[in-house]
Parts: structure tokens; sequence; C-alpha cells
């Protein structure tokens, strides 16, 4: 059992030896790692850049919301001071609709962030980020 064993890992290890002083399979062999090495760069390339289109259009998102956060933190106070929707969308020149629907979410939760309440009316997902 030995001897076959010894046989077969000595005939792999010729097989080996041959393939390894062929230069056209050393030539091919090198080829392929080129590729693979090519084709993992474009990956990580193409990643790189959904990255970074993702990281903008959070950001541009992010920040309209923070713009919209500001809105409501000013509707609030409105709100607070007891003055109706009508007369708030008036004077920030908005859809009354649209302040009822701002009224009615401060109603539902008033210690909710003007953030979280903004990216609700935006449809934007909850995030844990809180400016």
């Amino acid at each position: 059992m030995t001897f076959i064993q010894d046989a077969d890992l000595m005939s792999i290890h010729r097989m080996v030896q041959t393939v390894k002083q062929d230069k056209e399979v050393s030539l091919e062999y090198m080829k392929i790692l080129e590729r693979e090495r090519m084709i993992r760069e474009e990956g990580r390339e193409e990643g790189r850049e959904e990255g970074r289109e993702e990281g903008i259009k959070e950001g541009k998102r992010d920040g309209y919301a923070s713009g919209k956060a500001e809105l409501i933190r000013i509707i609030r106070k409105k709100k607070e001071k007891g003055i109706s929707s009508a007369e708030t969308a008036g004077f920030l020149e908005m859809k009354e609709e649209e302040i009822r629907k701002i009224f009615s979410l401060l109603d539902e939760d008033p210690d909710a962030a003007d953030l979280e309440i903004a990216r609700k009316t935006l449809g934007f997902p909850e995030s844990d980020k809180e400016a």
C-alpha cells in the first residue's frame, strides 16, 4: 500500500515538474492569474462607484430631511401657540393639507424629533442618525 501511494505521489510529482517546465503552460497560467486580478479589480471599482452613488443619494436625502426638520420646528411652534393649520399654511405659503398632516403627526407623537417627523412626511426610511 505504501509503495502504491509513493508511486502515485511520484507520478503526480513528475507531472507537476513537467507542467512547471512547460513555458506555454506557465504563460497560460500567468494570463489566467492576470485576468482574475483584473476581474477582481473591476468588481472592486464597481463596488466603490455604487457606494459613492449611494452615499451621495443618502447625503442629499439627509440634507433635504434636515431642511424639512427646520420647517417642522417652525410648524410645531405655531401649533403650540394655537395657530390654526390654515393660518400656518398662509404664513409659510404651504398647502393647508400638508400642514394638517404635520399637525396630525405631531399629535400622534408629540415627543418625536423634528427630523423624525420630517422623514415621515417625506416618506424616507427611519434612520438612526438624528441631527
